[in-house]
């Protein structure tokens, strides 16, 4: 192949039929990371048709699920011959935290040492969706900072999310154009992640008029709903927002793009939340909250007499 040439795909049939026939065994052959063939559809039907009329070889392939549209339209006149087995992501926390310390045990290393809290374990979970390949890649850039002196722990932070994008930009499920959302969040001022901020405390709870009311509460009258409505006009035409027929405002993305803009806002020293609490239980915590600021900041100081906290 270096040289030019083509491999006559009948001599390689030839020499599998040989292999077989001395050795009387079959052959199971696992190719891995079968995205890369999606770039090449002249290997992918080489390799139909060389082993689907070649006994002896059972072919195990596997790939994330935008390999396999590519695999069906090759293999479409004998797709029967494939059976496809998904492989679910990791459904609790505790799997993940498993699949993030396993490999630090086999290091000279005490993973409560590396891992600053049980935090990080939960963040990987939500941003890998439980998904074991999405956990190791985050678990990569997260100990490579450590290494490079970068980073003192394994902490996932907007740098490492930002590292695992481009990386998984670089493949064909992944890129550019599919993150949208990642795109609009990265060109957010800090006044408007604020203002984002705001959207977060009831995500797929509340309307505009709610959103407003909490803010009240929390002292944030200063903000009209005048102000808070061109904001959500905003970043809804931003693809970050959207309201549905009832008014009900949610957040747009995946739990990776949602996580990602959580991160993104810490950056920029903005504490954003994406919260999804029923209203009610929120209006409740958040009331109590204003009664107890209120009730202290009225409550009267006599000199010589301390105030109980």
């Amino acid at each position: 192949m270096v040289g030019g040439r083509q491999i006559s795909e009948t001599k390689l049939q030839r020499d599998l039929a040989l292999i077989h026939e001395k050795t009387k065994t079959h052959f199971v052959l696992l190719f891995d990371e079968c995205n890369v063939l999606t770039q090449n559809r002249v290997a992918l039907e080489m390799l139909r048709n060389v082993f689907m009329s070649t006994a002896g070889y059972l072919l195990v392939l596997t790939g994330t699920p935008s390999f396999f549209p590519v695999l069906d339209d090759v293999f479409s006149p004998i797709i029967r011959q494939f059976k496809k087995i998904p492989i679910a992501p990791f459904s609790s926390r505790e799997e993940t935290e498993s699949c993030i310390k396993k490999p630090l045990q086999t290091l000279p290393l005490n993973p409560a040492d590396i891992l600053p809290h049980h935090d990080v374990s939960w963040d990987v979970h939500a941003i890998s969706g439980g998904r074991p390949y999405d956990i190791q890649l985050l678990c990569h850039f997260m100990f490579r900072a450590c290494s490079e002196d970068r980073a003192e722990r394994m902490e996932l932070t907007a740098d490492v999310i930002d590292d695992v994008l481009r990386e998984l930009e670089n493949t064909i499920s992944q890129d550019a154009a599919g993150r949208p959302v990642i795109a609009a969040a990265r060109k957010l001022s800090k006044a408007q992640l604020n203002m984002l901020k705001l959207f977060g405390r009831a995500a797929d709870q509340a309307t505009l008029d709610q959103i407003l009311f909490l803010n009240v509460l929390t002292g944030g009258s200063d903000i009209s709903r005048e102000k808070l409505a061109s904001a959500l006009d905003a970043f809804v035409s931003m693809g970050l927002l959207k309201v549905d027929k009832d008014g009900i405002i949610s957040f747009v993305g995946d739990e990776f793009e949602q996580t990602y803009i959580r991160y993104h806002a810490e950056r920029n020293d903005v504490a954003l939340e994406i919260r999804r609490l029923p209203y009610s239980l929120i209006l409740a915590t958040t009331l109590s909250v204003a009664l107890r600021s209120a009730d202290s900041s009225n409550r009267p100081v006599y000199p010589g007499k301390p105030v109980a906290s």
